[in-house]
């Protein structure tokens, strides 16, 4: 499929393939699952740890992601995937360890593997870096930076490369043609 990145119907074959149907939705059910547990955790660092608390009940019930819970498309897994992300990424900033953002950056690129909507984040985060940390720690943040992205590269890649041998771009996908194909063609 031209449209879409390949991951969650792999990890749909899989799970499939190791049990049944009823393995997946498990599966999605406990990702979606941890949603809130990692909205928690990346919230407690930005807002505060009461807040965090109300944040996180609140994304207990929010009925979007409930109903998505049971429903096999690509959104729980993307958040649940992007979440961590952001969570491991919130940690390099509280330890400043090369570690933290390596597996923000493993958790980016499987993330962008299921939904290519923030398949721009690895040229985004050095750019942050770089205004953010202009002038203390800047080579060892930049550097930080940088591994961060290659490590993205390095897991899309693969779909990257593949998609310029069969439609002859190194594009996530082509869905903002087929978007203009669909909105203006029949106008």
């Amino acid at each position: 499929n031209s449209l879409r990145p390949s991951l969650w119907p792999y990890l749909i074959a899989f799970f499939a393939y190791l049990g049944s149907y009823w393995l997946v939705f498990s599966v999605e059910i406990i990702m979606g699952s941890f949603i809130p547990v990692f909205g928690y955790k990346i919230s407690k660092y930005l807002i505060g740890n009461k807040m965090a608390k109300i944040l996180a009940f609140l994304m207990i019930f929010e009925p979007y992601s409930i109903l998505l819970s049971f429903l096999l498309y690509s959104e729980t897994p993307f958040t649940f995937f992007f979440l961590i992300s952001i969570y491991f990424l919130v940690r390099y900033f509280e330890k400043n360890s090369l570690f933290y953002i390596v597996w923000s950056g493993v958790f980016l690129g499987l993330a962008v593997l299921i939904k290519p909507t923030v398949q721009y984040f690895p040229f985004i985060i050095p750019l942050y870096f770089a205004l953010a940390y202009f002038g203390k720690d800047f080579k060892r943040r930049i550097l930080h930076s940088l591994v961060y992205s290659l490590v993205i590269i390095a897991i899309i890649s693969p779909w990257l490369y593949r998609n310029y041998n069969y439609f002859g771009k190194i594009d996530m996908t082509v869905q903002p043609v087929f978007n203009l194909y669909v909105y203006l063609v029949p106008t």
